[in-house]
């Protein structure tokens, strides 16, 4: 768990915010087509995670889940987001 958390932190400094873009900079020397190749193949399991939130939405009775699979959707609108910002620095 300490490690998750730590290459966590990690990427967080790696990620610098500035007003409507997000830069990210690899600290491992990785290449811009590896962190682009790296965003494409994450866009396959929020693709299959928005697609069973938005199920349960449809299929669900239950007051309850309606909140949460709200905040789901929120959390994968802000990823898809990052994403489609993303501007790799050139070294």
């Amino acid at each position: 768990m300490n490690t998750v958390v730590s290459e966590f932190t990690a990427l967080q400094q790696d990620v610098s915010l500035a007003p409507g873009e997000i830069s990210l900079r690899s600290k491992t020397g990785a290449s811009p087509a590896f962190l682009e190749e790296l965003i494409h193949e994450l866009r396959q399991p929020l693709g299959v995670i928005e697609t069973l939130a938005y199920y349960i939405e449809l299929t669900t009775t239950d007051e309850e889940i309606a909140p949460r699979i709200q905040h789901i959707q929120n959390m994968l609108a802000k990823i898809n987001s990052i994403l489609e910002s993303a501007n790799f620095d050139h070294p």
